[in-house]
């Protein structure tokens, strides 16, 4: 069983998607969107997952942060994205 550090988080978090990397935060970690993300994504998709509200990494096993990852990343699939870029159609108005 691997540990939970940020190397292996990332690690896992890059088999799973190359758009975005983990990051700690002061209580909190987060996602930033890679320059593979901004190339993949479309623009209405260049935000990141929401945080992931634990302040140390010792708090979760690893696999209960893979859990963890894996259910943001699901959460972020699943959002349906705004497109800006294209004016709203009046069933939109």
């Amino acid at each position: 069983m691997s540990r939970a550090t940020m190397k292996n988080l990332n690690a896992f978090l890059a088999s799973k998607t190359d758009n975005f990397l983990l990051f700690h935060g002061e209580g909190y970690f987060y996602f930033y969107i890679t320059d593979a993300g901004i190339e993949n994504l479309p623009t209405c998709r260049q935000e990141p997952p929401e945080n992931i509200y634990v302040c140390y990494l010792h708090q979760m096993p690893y696999d209960k942060w893979c859990e963890t990852i894996e259910g943001q990343l699901e959460d972020y699939n699943e959002d349906e994205p705004t497109d800006f870029d294209s004016p709203p159609t009046f069933s939109q108005l």
